[in-house]
């Protein structure tokens, strides 16, 4: 699958997530193909791994980041 194409697609998808994260806060957002049950923000500690096959949506000092995928 090429990073590519989805880039576009992921950062759309993240802002959406940010737009609801500002309604709704949350601890984890994943984007990609299949991502259910993969990692929990209990897990992650306020950290994407290096080595993503998804993005993720993490928040920090109230501000939503977005770590893209890389695989």
């Amino acid at each position: 699958m090429s990073l590519e194409w989805r880039r576009t697609l992921d950062d759309r998808l993240a802002a959406i997530g940010a737009d609801i994260f500002q309604e709704v806060p949350f601890r984890l957002g994943l984007i990609g193909f299949e991502v259910s049950g993969g990692a929990s923000a209990e897990q992650l500690d306020g950290h994407a791994p290096e080595e993503r096959w998804e993005g993720y949506l993490l928040p920090a000092d109230g501000r939503l980041g977005f770590d893209r995928a890389n695989r």
